[in-house]
């Protein structure tokens, strides 16, 4: 997501996705893991963007 702009509640209009909100908070303690884990599967799209 945001590689191609972020989701709409992280960003000002213009909108660049249809997501209206992230699929993991910016503030999930998890959030680092997950990247970790999608990074493992499909490579580096975007540097980590949580808290």
């Amino acid at each position: 997501m945001d590689s191609f702009g972020g989701a709409q509640s992280d960003t000002q209009k213009p909108c660049r996705t249809e997501n209206l909100q992230r699929g993991v908070a910016k503030d999930n303690p998890l959030g680092r893991l997950f990247h970790d884990a999608a990074v493992k599967q499909w490579g580096q799209l975007h540097p980590y963007t949580g808290d």
